[in-house]
């Protein structure tokens, strides 16, 4: 698979070519792999030059299944006339500006249904705001599934296509502030294709929070995931799931939850399994995460070295409170540990635990979280065992997480 980066001013964009629906698919768990700062690992075995990356899919004897045709003039999009073909009822206005038939409102709670003809999407109105919802795209065999967001201004608010066809596509945690927005829906390829749109409430705050227990790597002795739950149970609704004895993970495992907290102690597991691609199909389609652990899955490319004490720094949010800017906090005992080796936060991270001065590469951040730009989801890492943490801190900042992460007590 080809990968190329393309960059215009502060603006980027990214390529993938693949052969295969398969290889593609391949491509992109590697690209998911790749979300978390420095991830080297992921792109280890492939062939670097500048902004170009060639990659292998791993996959013998692939097929070829499309042609790309760079030649030649694109044939015009056909648009129909206003009142042509739409959802539901069959007809629609349209939309010149979102190339859309406005086929009518949608409210919270409702499901309408409709058959997409070609390049021009279908828009439902919503005017319900303010209000966070979840939209669900339900994708018949030939739909490859796109969702679109429009403010009342016309302006792209939230853009979600994160499955192949054939797949339910779901945005997460949308904001509505007041005024009539758009959704809009469309076949990524323009293809004829049948769908399904639902819009609820999202869960939000008040969801479940589900805590994964990655007990099954290697070297490991212990994750922190029932104690976890044993803390929170009382004031959130918390479920709890262990790897080592539960069957496979499921989507539906995921619905109606707020809050990942995924949770490998000292374990290392650098292969992803069937549970950490439902776990990363939900942070892809806009769903919070919070790692804790020496060095969790998607961490194993990162440099490590003992630990035994950590150093927080004011932040002036939630995430420190409780805490003096500059505390050392000893741990009960020394462990392995993850580590980012940068001098700056990227754009929208904060980092709030720092290796303290009586371990290696003192200085080195342990600890962040980051926003995604639509500011609907939230993406947090402590590189430690949450087990090695006194008592008492360790129970200050694991609710400094959860009330930065904006979870509501149940």
């Amino acid at each position: 698979a080809m990968f190329l980066l393309v960059e215009d001013g502060d603006q980027q964009s990214l390529i993938v070519l693949a052969a295969s629906s398969d290889g593609l698919q391949v491509a992109v768990s590697r690209l998911i792999a790749m979300t978390p700062r420095n991830a080297p690992s992921a792109l280890q075995d492939c062939l670097l030059q500048e902004n170009l990356a060639l990659c292998p899919t791993g996959i013998s004897s692939e097929p070829i299944e499309a042609e790309l045709d760079t030649g030649g003039t694109p044939a015009p999009v056909v648009v129909p006339p206003p009142g042509g073909n739409g959802g539901g009822s069959g007809s629609g206005q349209l939309d010149e500006d979102l190339n859309a038939l406005i086929i009518g409102p949608i409210n919270i709670g409702e499901t309408v249904s409709g058959e997409l003809e070609g390049e021009v999407g279908h828009g439902y109105t919503f005017s319900s705001g303010p209000a966070v919802i979840d939209i669900t795209l339900g994708a018949s065999d030939e739909l490859d599934g796109v969702i679109e967001v429009y403010d009342a201004n016309k302006d792209l608010v939230n853009f979600t296509d994160n499955t192949f066809g054939g797949e339910d596509e779901v945005a997460r945690n949308v904001e509505i502030e007041s005024g009539t927005y758009t959704i809009v829906v469309r076949d990524f390829f323009g293809d004829p294709a049948g769908y399904t749109l639902s819009v609820t409430e999202a869960v939000g705050g008040s969801g479940a929070i589900f805590i994964y227990s990655d007990d099954d790597g290697d070297a490991g002795t212990a994750t922190s995931a029932a104690d976890i739950a044993d803390l929170l149970s009382p004031i959130y609704p918390v479920v709890l799931f262990e790897a080592s004895s539960n069957p496979p993970l499921t989507e539906a495992d995921l619905e109606a939850v707020s809050l990942v907290i995924w949770d490998s102690g000292d374990y290392v597991d650098a292969s992803l399994d069937e549970d950490d691609d439902i776990l990363l199909a939900f942070l892809s389609s806009g769903g919070n995460i919070l790692f804790l652990g020496g060095t969790p899955t998607l961490f194993t490319g990162f440099e490590s070295a003992p630990l035994s004490d950590v150093r927080m720094v004011d932040t002036g949010t939630v995430l420190t409170e409780g805490f003096e800017d500059g505390q050392i906090i000893s741990l009960t005992q020394t462990v392995e540990a993850a580590f980012v080796d940068v001098e700056e936060p990227d754009i929208g991270e904060i980092w709030f635990m720092f290796r303290g001065p009586n371990s290696p590469n003192a200085g080195t951040v342990i600890s962040f979280v980051s926003e995604s730009d639509d500011g609907n989801s939230r993406f947090g890492a402590v590189f430690l065992p949450y087990w090695a943490l006194p008592e008492d801190e360790a129970a200050q900042l694991l609710f400094n997480l959860i009330e930065f992460y904006g979870v509501n007590p149940g």
